[in-house]
């Protein structure tokens, strides 16, 4: 007879955006659970969209498990059987914007908690983390492109980033004594792991570990919950669900980010290069800025904030989970990249902008000398040719030799004039 009674929860993100066209299809079980979250703040919390319930059989673990690098080579694959219920829940998030993110919840039942050949709970926990779960013999992006489509929701067009995922354990041992940090630390490893803290970092969440009998445990990739009422693991997964969106948006501003940067350096130049670099500068700096505000208002701020009503009473494991997937290491680091692009895209649109400045400066210099060298000596002419004086004869040609002093004037003027035009960008030259 089985002792324990798991049900492990596979929280993942999607390439998908909720619009103001989605909207919930059905209503279900798991949504009436979480119906008395939403009254006081159902503009933060995440929506059930929809779901899938797939019959038992229908659940199996894809190929190389026993290839794992570093793991228990008789840790093989397991046949699952008929023994696990598995659902397919899609959410839609408020925050980050649109973010969709598929949950698996899988129930089954299991005779030990441990990590040894056939365990049934290593295999699932090992089986999600990997993603080499199996629905219906499709893997869970095919799944939730259908039920995506179902709801409508778009396709945001960054498939090609990896997802983030989340796999939560919520055991109940009807009495069984808890399992050892061993053996813990073992299911959320994957692979077998010394009794000494150093080969593990959990996370022991305050207000999950003090009533006799709980335990809970947070690692980078896995969590795992023993004996918590229902109400705190409903507030875990809703957690989890909005950890995992917002790591998924992080990493499509990432992602985002490194292609405009890649966009940008492989342009093909043009014969107008500064004008073309001035121009991509500012697209680059528009897109940062951009980012930045999506990086702030998406990832940073729910950190932060939480889920209000939600994430009150596991306020620690909310700290822990974001800290173990270092969401606000990793979001930091990414805010001071995009602050130290910026400063560099300002100090080159600077450059730009006083080498145009200086070109245009000796454009109307030498604009301004050209004049001087051909006006000069012409105003002086027809200056002296249309005064009234008895130099100037009206029935003498204005081309006559008679009138050479003056062109010898005009031409030295002009001499004059060159003589400046020519002699002022060198000066300014050896001032610089």
């Amino acid at each position: 007879m089985s002792v324990y009674r798991v049900r492990v929860c596979d929280v993942v993100s999607t390439a998908w955006r909720a619009t103001s066209h989605t909207a919930p299809v059905d209503s279900f079980d798991l949504a009436a659970e979480f119906a008395h979250f939403y009254p006081p703040s159902d503009a933060q919390l995440p929506t059930p969209l929809t779901r899938r319930v797939l019959a038992r059989g229908h659940v199996s673990v894809g190929p190389g498990g026993a290839a794992r690098a570093g793991e228990d080579p008789n840790l093989g694959d397991v046949d699952l059987g008929d023994a696990v219920r598995a659902e397919v829940v899609l959410f839609g998030l408020p925050v980050p914007v649109g973010q969709v993110v598929a949950a698996v919840l899988l129930d089954f039942d299991a005779d030990e908690i441990a990590y040894t050949p056939g365990s049934r709970v290593g295999e699932v926990l090992a089986a999600c983390v990997d993603d080499r779960l199996l629905l219906d013999g499709r893997q869970l992006p095919d799944l939730v492109a259908d039920l995506a489509l179902l709801v409508k929701a778009v396709d945001s067009g960054t498939g090609v980033v990896s997802p983030e995922r989340h796999t939560l354990a919520f055991v109940h041992g009807d009495g069984a004594p808890v399992p050892g940090e061993p053996v813990v630390a073992s299911l959320l490893y994957a692979r077998h792991v010394a009794l000494r803290p150093e080969f593990h970092s959990l996370r022991r969440p305050a207000s999950l570990n003090r009533a006799e009998g709980e335990y809970a445990a947070v690692s980078r990739h896995a969590s795992f919950l023993y004996e918590q009422p229902v109400e705190v693991e409903n507030s875990v997964l809703l957690t989890t669900v909005q950890a995992v969106a917002t790591s998924g948006r992080f990493r499509q501003i990432w992602y985002e980010a490194q292609q405009s940067v890649l966009a940008f350096q492989n342009q093909p130049q043009s014969s107008a290069a500064s004008a073309q670099a001035h121009d991509g500068l500012e697209w680059m700096g528009d897109l940062i800025g951009n980012l930045e505000f999506d990086l702030a208002v998406n990832v940073e701020a729910t950190s932060d904030v939480g889920l209000g009503s939600a994430s009150r009473q596991i306020e620690d494991f909310h700290h822990d989970l974001y800290e173990a997937m270092r969401i606000p290491e990793r979001s930091r680091t990414v805010g001071q990249t995009f602050t130290r692009l910026k400063s560099s895209l300002e100090a080159e649109l600077i450059a730009i902008d006083t080498r145009e400045r200086a070109r245009a400066t000796v454009s109307i210099e030498a604009i301004a000398s050209l004049l001087s060298v051909v006006g000069f000596p012409i105003f002086f002419i027809l200056a002296y040719l249309g005064v009234n004086a008895r130099e100037v004869d009206g029935d003498v040609s204005m081309f006559s030799l008679r009138y050479w002093p003056v062109y010898t004037c005009a031409a030295l003027l002009s001499v004059f004039a060159l003589v400046l035009m020519f002699r002022r960008p060198r000066t300014r030259g050896r001032r610089r």
